[in-house]
């Protein structure tokens, strides 16, 4: 069940990613919700929730937008990656809300430059036409920092709704109240 909810929440999000980019769009970028689920849930330790959320959602993200197929879903499971060893490996840091603006805004900044750095590659080998340009990296890198430091904590306050219910059910599920 937890799962479940993990996956609606991942259509609602990116659903609201793609929503936001229609209708606020700050230079073409919005916050992209699902990647701070996946991070959220990296940094409090449940790995395999974070990497599906990853993959699906950036499976989706790819799908949905012109970006070559994989950009989004590799780099979110690379940050995914860091933050799960920084959080439950390297330190003993216990994720709340103030580490929420090191860890929005990082895999904010690090999903861009690896797109620019994707993107690069993929047109240096010949394999894809999609040539962002710095200036155009920086314009949407800078828009997304805005939309990720704007919808950050909301993200996090349905991240922890969705935590709430996900804990509820497993103690129903276990026979608790």
């Amino acid at each position: 069940m937890k799962y479940v909810l993990y996956i609606i929440t991942l259509f609602i999000l990116v659903g609201l990613s793609q929503l936001l980019a229609l209708e606020l769009p700050v230079f073409g970028a919005a916050a992209i919700f699902w990647l701070l689920l996946a991070l959220f849930a990296a940094a409090r330790n449940d790995s395999t929730a974070a990497v599906a959320v990853a993959f699906i959602g950036g499976l989706i993200y790819d799908l949905t937008t012109s970006a070559p197929v994989g950009s989004y879903t590799i780099g979110a499971l690379i940050a995914v990656s860091v933050a799960y060893t920084i959080f439950n490996r390297m330190t003993t840091l216990r994720f709340d809300w103030k580490y929420v603006p090191p860890l929005a805004l990082g895999g904010s900044i690090f999903i861009m430059l690896w797109m620019f750095g994707y993107g690069w590659l993929l047109e240096t080998l010949r394999l894809s036409p999609f040539d962002q340009g710095f200036t155009q990296m920086l314009l949407d890198t800078g828009a997304l920092i805005l939309a990720t430091a704007i919808f950050m904590y909301p993200a996090y306050w349905l991240t922890t709704v969705l935590w709430k219910a996900i804990a509820r059910l497993e103690t129903r599920k276990k026979g608790g109240t």
